[in-house]
């Protein structure tokens, strides 16, 4: 059973929608104001950094590993940003002991795909350079951001280019084409995120671009040499099976996979360590998987 603070938290979302307004630029300066006041926690350093020609900024705990991270927010690849997401930011630095950079990619509908995964990759290249030879490199990725991460997996490999040491990825939106049954079998569940509010978010994004396509939905795409993932998804969430299937196909193809259920969380769940428990012990278990695999 969840803890009195994490369905105080669901209710609260059921009695006040997070997204106000009917346009980009209304939702954006609404989920600005839902996240304003969201506490740093204590002994993180944070300074602005051009990461590859893209906008961004690094959050540092006093005694860092030599492990980097790239977290690529969500905001269904429309809303977000280095500010919004700073405090979020600050808490994997600070749960997983490491150098955390957080970037400013490009937003739909303004930028369409494949703008903010070219962001992506530019920031991975960048981390890379930055990097000392035997120093070790993650990815974080959340919602969009989640997917974002996904897509940025599969161009790495197709690139080439040096693997990250592991990955994680929170309630990640993997299928575009919103194929999976959650979407509407937990439609009544989810206080965060609808099949019509996705929608509006896939035309901005995709545009005229195959939703199909696995560097927009990456659950299409092939998973076999990949470095570790850990997965995490709310069991009530819409995007529940995005999660589910990609740990299922990445198995398959031979990926070492932890998948991790919430039970009746709300969507990335996590940046809310400072309201319930359950955001406490999954930042834990994030530290834990990303100290495990990225030294």
């Amino acid at each position: 059973m969840s803890s009195p603070e994490n369905r105080a938290l669901i209710e609260s979302f059921r009695n006040s929608p997070a997204l106000e307004g009917s346009t980009f630029a209304e939702w954006r300066a609404s989920l600005d104001r839902l996240y304003e006041d969201f506490p740093m926690p204590e002994n993180i350093r944070d300074r602005s950094v051009t990461a590859g020609n893209i906008p961004g900024a690094w959050f540092s705990p006093g005694e860092a590993t030599g492990c980097k991270i790239l977290h690529l927010h969500g905001g269904g690849f429309a809303m977000g940003s280095v500010k919004v997401y700073r405090a979020f930011s600050a808490l994997l630095a600070h749960s997983c002991t490491a150098d955390v950079l957080s970037i400013d990619y490009r937003l739909a509908p303004e930028n369409p795909f494949p703008a903010a995964l070219d962001d992506a990759l530019a920031a991975y290249e960048y981390l890379l350079s930055n990097a000392t030879p035997d120093q070790s490199v993650a990815i974080i990725g959340d919602s969009a951001g989640g997917g974002l991460a996904a897509s940025l997996l599969l161009q790495i490999r197709e690139k080439h280019l040096r693997p990250p040491s592991c990955a994680v990825l929170i309630s990640p939106w993997l299928d575009l084409t919103l194929s999976g049954e959650s979407v509407d079998e937990n439609a009544s569940l989810d206080p965060l995120v609808s099949r019509e509010g996705m929608q509006a978010f896939v035309a901005a994004y995709a545009g005229d671009v195959d939703t199909r396509s696995p560097l927009v939905s990456p659950l299409f795409g092939q998973w076999d040499e990949q470095p570790p993932l850990l997965i995490l998804a709310s069991t009530t969430e819409v995007l529940r099976d995005d999660s589910i299937y990609l740990a299922q196909t990445a198995q398959k193809a031979g990926v070492d996979v932890e998948l991790v259920l919430g039970e009746e969380c709300v969507h990335v769940w996590p940046q809310y360590a400072h309201l319930h428990p359950e955001g406490r012990e999954t930042l834990a278990t994030i530290g834990t998987f990303v100290g495990n695999h990225c030294k």
